[in-house]
């Protein structure tokens, strides 16, 4: 019937739905006069007034309203009756009603009117342990379509520091590409040295200790202490390194990733494919080791038995105790 409901938290993916309509139901030519673009405390009425009105020239009229006040429970428009009614009837051949927002009362009336009559698509924003999975595919079309290539490790910090946020994805991989050479792959260590994010220093000195370098550790551990107390970035390795204990716990019992991810709360077995892939060089005992060390400088600096100014020197040894356990 025209009416077309594109609702859920990723607000990027919503707009990329929405231009993909405009795409496809809007004149090129005609659009500037058939495309109308409302804001969200518009009165009903007016939104009634864009759709009935008839479309210019070639193609269909579009009415976009972005998080009606109407379909939140924010409002006693007068209008939602007459509302109510030209959703029954059907919207005028040649108008559509695009309604985009990132939630709606569902138990309003008016929006189990617009749920049972709309082409409804929901977009929700993938789960930190689905963002690789679900966003590398797209990352690396972003890089080709720049004609450049992006290695999958590169990637994998790229959504660490961005925590997935498209839209910055996008300004990072216009920065990336700019910066890489041509012919040349998008390494990890261009995106660590271009992209901020103390998400980015943690990911890479997790990632060399499960790799056993010392190096790339230390050089991660310093950027990171620079701006983070000594204790925030014993937290986040603490935490890490128990997650990892728990893998690898479970794997030389035998257990395969699948189950593992249900058994850890991951749910997608595809990162704890990844992390155990990255963790052969490490036994469980071995990590179980590394964590004690990592608690027993928490727990020194927690209770004062160090000054401030001997707190990394205590963290680097942590860390460097950890890569030479046996």
């Amino acid at each position: 019937m025209g009416l077309y409901l594109l609702h859920g938290d990723d607000a990027f993916a919503v707009a990329e739905a929405r231009q993909k309509l405009e795409a496809k139901l809007l004149d090129p030519a005609w659009k500037t006069f058939n495309l109308t673009v409302l804001p969200p405390d518009t009165p009903i009425s007016k939104v009634m007034q864009a759709v009935l009105a008839v479309p210019f020239g070639a193609g269909s009229r579009m009415v976009v309203i972005k998080d009606p006040a109407f379909l939140n429970g924010k409002t006693e428009d007068p209008g939602i009756p007459d509302f109510e009614k030209l959703i029954e009837q059907g919207l005028p051949p040649g108008s559509d009603l695009v309604i985009t927002c990132s939630k709606l009362d569902g138990r309003l009336k008016l929006a189990k009117k617009v749920l049972g009559a709309a082409t409804v698509r929901e977009y929700g924003q993938p789960k930190p342990w689905q963002l690789e999975e679900q966003l590398s595919p797209w990352v690396e079309r972003l890089a080709n379509d720049r004609q450049r290539r992006i290695r999958g490790d590169a990637i994998s910090v790229l959504l660490q520091a961005t925590g997935g946020d498209r839209y910055r994805i996008q300004r990072e991989i216009e920065k990336l590409t700019t910066y890489a050479p041509e012919g040349t792959a998008i390494t990890p260590e261009m995106v660590r040295e271009l992209v901020a994010g103390g998400e980015v220093e943690i990911f890479a000195l997790t990632e060399a200790l499960a790799r056993r370098q010392a190096g790339p550790a230390l050089v991660a551990l310093d950027k990171l202490l620079t701006t983070d107390h000594a204790l925030k970035v014993l937290a986040a390795v603490g935490t890490i390194l128990r997650n990892w204990w728990k893998l690898k716990l479970l794997q030389e019992q035998g257990r395969q990733a699948a189950d593992i991810a249900r058994e850890t709360g991951q749910r997608s077995d595809f990162k704890v494919k990844k992390d155990l892939d990255m963790l052969r060089g490490w036994k469980a005992a071995q990590l179980e080791q590394a964590l004690e060390a990592v608690l027993e400088v928490d727990l020194a600096i927690k209770g004062g038995k160090w000054p401030p100014d001997a707190h990394q020197a205590l963290v680097e040894r942590a860390i460097a105790k950890m890569l030479i356990t046996a």
